[in-house]
């Protein structure tokens, strides 16, 4: 888990701070990537669908962690 003061420097570079509801999905295969995302707080689920239309869940973001799917992402 980050520090307050890593948290401060990440907000130095990344200044875009949202609060989202439970359940909002942050985008999906085929749109644009918001950009890096840091979570602050809460959990988030990374899941894909499959061919069959299953929903897979692939992992978990917790606070202090970075989903490695927006790693790739340029805002």
């Amino acid at each position: 888990m980050l520090k307050d003061s890593q948290w401060q420097a990440l907000a130095a570079v990344y200044p875009t701070l949202e609060t989202l509801p439970a359940g909002t999905t942050l985008f999906e295969p085929g749109t644009p990537c918001p950009g890096l995302a840091w979570l602050a707080a809460g959990s988030n689920r990374v899941s894909k669908l499959s061919e069959s239309g299953r929903k897979l869940l692939l992992y978990r973001v917790y606070p202090g962690d970075t989903c490695v799917v927006t790693t790739g992402c340029s805002a």
